[in-house]
């Protein structure tokens, strides 16, 4: 018995044996199977490899190369202090260079061919190579690296120029004397308009500076708050850009905020620019009725930005909703607790593009009588914006027309899980379309 269980126990070793996987083979399969690795930066499965004799292997090593830097890693420390090995490794990933022999990351013709196709290894290297300028150029020519290099070549006018047309926004690690120099700061624009934010205070109210940086509507929001003090209080200056994007009122200087022929060139331009007028023209009906028929495609929410008494006023809000069709989110909450007016748009046939009950105040939402109407003639939908406590009456559902449409869609919780109200809500509608 004791022999038995001794060759069982021998087998089973074998088997395992048998089925465990050669870390160390050299196979065909072998090699598939760690480039793969490679190829899906999977490092920590590398690890079980990282003894086998491929890695000592240059022709081996060169091909997972193609794959990612990250093959050097596991090369032999003769390859990784190999320098001719080494120079055609970085020559295909610079990157590489963070795994080879420290003697060689010092050696500055390896460096030299290492950043010329990844810069960014530079950020990993001695300080004496962020501060040579033949190294940081040839990085600068493929990565945006200016905020790894020394603070004298920061303040490089070679180096800097080289960085701001390849990214604009590396102006941001200038030294403040280039973010003055023209020619430096119009490089950077033309590449970014965004690198207006690192500009010095004096060319922020150089006009050719502020013109490049401003560019399209999206970009001008942005940009607008970084113009300097002396252009932003230029009314000539701010007048042509607010013709154009009268948005751009919310940014004068403190010298114009109050300037009349700059608040009507922004009204003109939108009725939105009211959040930025003085309150004179928050309440001037007239005026806004009259830019309200020159812009009829206007949307409504200028009506935010008018005068709280205006907002109280029907004569007024009517006339600019049956204009804009649109905005009764805006009104004072005594015109939406008001029956008649609401009721007068109805009457009035004039088209609203919104729910009027889902506007309207929580009272008039309880109101049978004032729902009827809405429904009868806005349709079944506005049974979803309706009080709950109607949502689930009985009676009121029942007593709904049959030519406006089914209210199952919309009645509450309550109705919708009494199955005898559900049926003989269906019959009452399937009868309606039998006839």
């Amino acid at each position: 018995m004791k022999n038995v269980l001794v060759i069982c126990v021998f087998l089973i070793s074998l088997l395992s044996v048998l089925n465990a996987e050669d870390f160390n083979s050299t196979s065909v399969e072998m090699q598939e199977r760690i480039l793969e690795l490679i190829s899906n930066h999977k490092a920590y499965k590398l690890e079980k490899y990282k003894h086998n004799s491929l890695w000592k292997k240059k022709k081996f090593i060169l091909r997972a190369m193609k794959e990612s830097g990250l093959a050097l890693e596991y090369a032999s420390d003769t390859l990784k202090a190999n320098k001719a090995f080494v120079l055609s490794v970085v020559d295909i990933d610079g990157y590489a260079l963070k795994y080879a022999d420290n003697r060689l990351k010092n050696d500055r013709e390896v460096v030299l061919r290492a950043v010329k196709n990844y810069g960014y290894i530079l950020s990993l290297l001695d300080n004496k190579f962020k501060d040579d300028k033949e190294i940081v150029l040839e990085a600068l020519s493929n990565e945006s690296v200016l905020g790894s290099v020394s603070a004298r070549l920061q303040d490089d006018k070679d180096v800097v120029l080289k960085s701001v047309s390849h990214d604009g926004r590396t102006l941001d690690c200038a030294s403040q004397r280039l973010r003055d120099d023209k020619k430096i700061v119009l490089a950077a624009l033309t590449n970014n308009k965004y690198a207006i934010a690192y500009v010095s205070k004096r060319l922020r109210n150089d006009k050719e500076v502020v013109n490049l940086a401003l560019g399209t509507f999206r970009i001008m929001d942005a940009n607008m708050k970084y113009i300097g003090k002396t252009l932003k209080n230029d009314k000539e200056y701010m007048a042509k850009i607010i013709k154009n994007y009268g948005f751009a009122l919310g940014y004068v200087g403190v010298m114009l905020r109050n300037d009349e022929d700059l608040a009507l060139i922004a009204m003109k331009w939108s009725l939105n620019s009211l959040q930025d007028v003085h309150n004179k023209y928050k309440k001037d009906k007239r005026l806004i009725l009259m830019l309200l028929e020159q812009q009829r495609d206007t949307y409504s929410e200028f009506l935010m930005y008018i005068d709280e008494t205006l907002k109280k006023d029907k004569a007024f809000i009517y006339k600019v909703l049956s204009m804009t069709h649109y905005g009764l989110e805006y009104v004072d909450a005594s015109l939406k607790d008001d029956e008649a007016f609401l009721l007068k748009f109805l009457n009035d046939d004039i088209y609203l593009s919104q729910s009027i009950l889902r506007r309207a105040s929580k009272r008039l939402r309880k109101n049978k009588h004032f729902v009827l109407k809405v429904l009868h003639k806005k349709g079944m939908r506005e049974l979803g914006f309706v009080d709950d406590s109607l949502k689930n009456d009985k009676d009121f559902i029942l007593s709904l027309p049959r030519d406006i449409g089914s209210p199952l869609n919309h009645i509450g919780k309550k109705l919708l899980n009494d199955k005898n109200f559900v049926l003989k809500l269906s019959q009452k509608y399937n009868e309606n379309k039998d006839k």
